[in-house]
């Protein structure tokens, strides 16, 4: 009997590991804390157009999205298995709203409604801030500039509230528009748009974590309680966020990028093409580099890589300082910022004559003709 007791627990322990096994290589590896590593954009070869060999879509950094993206939980949600996050099934369960409307229907969202059946209860669903609901955009793809084969319902072609207020102007916060350009823009508050609801379920354990937005307190501005500048959800920045490396080049310690420290150094009126040619010409000597970088290591940043340092709590321009702590100032820790547009190497799937840009005056981001001229930002990986 002492045999068979043992034979038993002996089956049954190896059962458990290899349980164990499979449920550690079905999950996403988690990101180091305090870091949130920049996934792909989804920007690939397009039909009729040859790309170039530095853009995006021939390049394409990033952290490669799992496979697959999303899982269908059968209970009204779906998990996002690159971010961790937990959205609501029906991208349309309340129609048009008002941005307070949209914060309040969300947070009374609760199991029994909009096709939940998953227990949860009022309070624990709630708006996505801008990263969050920028994090589902598929930059490769348009109408809709969502990841292929996902599994959402009632998509809208139209902007979707985020909860994040617009700092430069607090009667606006940033919508995101799914469809055609891809837009990311802030509107009156008092607009109808719909939204997505959201919940933070397993962002701890996500290989891509979304990083917190930056919002934060306004001046002369009472924050709504659900918004992201009372919330502020996300990953916390790490402090210092940057860290000038006193080579000319500054380190994002949250990303794990390098960027050149002078943010101007190009200067301005480049095309599209001349940025591109631009940032795959840097090396040790130029633009203040003495830190040892050779021919076709630095690059045009794509959308998603420049609108990391996007800092939404701030504007003119939206970017922080060195600790993360407070809006830019000259030299803290990069040199020459501008309050502009500025080029990514991401092309527009729906007109490959246009390119993505963002704003660094509030952090809009658009899409441009590639003939037209815009300031130039170098980025490199870290080491």
């Amino acid at each position: 009997m002492p045999n068979l007791i043992l034979v038993v627990l002996t089956i049954l322990l190896n059962d458990l590991a290899a349980a164990d096994a499979f449920w550690q290589s079905s999950q996403p590896t988690a990101a180091s804390a305090n870091t949130a590593p920049v996934m792909k954009t989804g920007a690939a070869f397009l039909t009729g157009y040859t790309l170039a060999p530095k853009e995006d879509g021939f390049l394409r950094f990033g952290v490669a999205w799992p496979h697959p993206r999303f899982r269908d939980n059968n209970n009204g949600t779906v998990t996002d298995n690159a971010t961790g996050l937990l959205w609501l099934k029906n991208s349309n369960a309340f129609g048009r709203r008002s941005w307070a409307q949209a914060l309040n229907d969300c947070a009374a969202l609760a199991s029994g409604a909009a096709g939940l059946s998953d227990g949860s209860t009022s309070g624990q669903w709630r708006l996505p801030n801008r990263k969050e609901l920028m994090s589902l955009m598929d930059n490769g793809r348009i109408s809709q500039s969502l990841p292929s084969g996902q599994p959402f319902s009632s998509v809208q072609s139209d902007f979707y509230w985020s909860s994040t207020s617009n700092a430069g102007n607090t009667v606006n916060a940033w919508s995101v528009n799914f469809f055609n350009f891809g837009w990311v823009s802030p509107s009156a508050k008092t607009t109808a748009y719909y939204a997505w609801p959201v919940r933070n379920l397993m962002a701890a354990i996500a290989p891509t974590p979304v990083p917190a937005t930056g919002a934060g307190d306004l001046s002369a501005y009472v924050l709504n309680a659900r918004e992201d500048g009372m919330t502020k959800l996300g990953v916390v920045w790490p402090n210092p966020r940057f860290t000038n490396n006193n080579n000319g080049t500054v380190t994002d310690n949250l990303t794990k990028l390098v960027w050149l420290r002078n943010a101007n150094a190009a200067g301005t009126n480049k095309t599209w093409a001349n940025a591109l040619a631009y940032c795959s010409a840097l090396a040790n000597g130029q633009a203040g580099l003495t830190d040892g970088s050779t021919l076709g290591q630095w690059r045009l940043p794509n959308v998603k890589e420049l609108e990391s340092l996007v800092c939404l709590g701030y504007n003119s321009p939206s970017l922080s300082n060195t600790a993360g702590t407070a809006k830019w100032t000259a030299g803290d820790p990069f040199s020459s910022v501008q309050s502009s547009n500025y080029w990514t190497s991401t092309s527009y799937a729906g007109s490959t004559s246009n390119a993505h840009n963002i704003s660094l005056t509030d952090g809009s981001i658009n899409v441009t003709d590639k003939n037209n001229g815009g300031f130039t930002w170098a980025v490199r990986a870290g080491p």
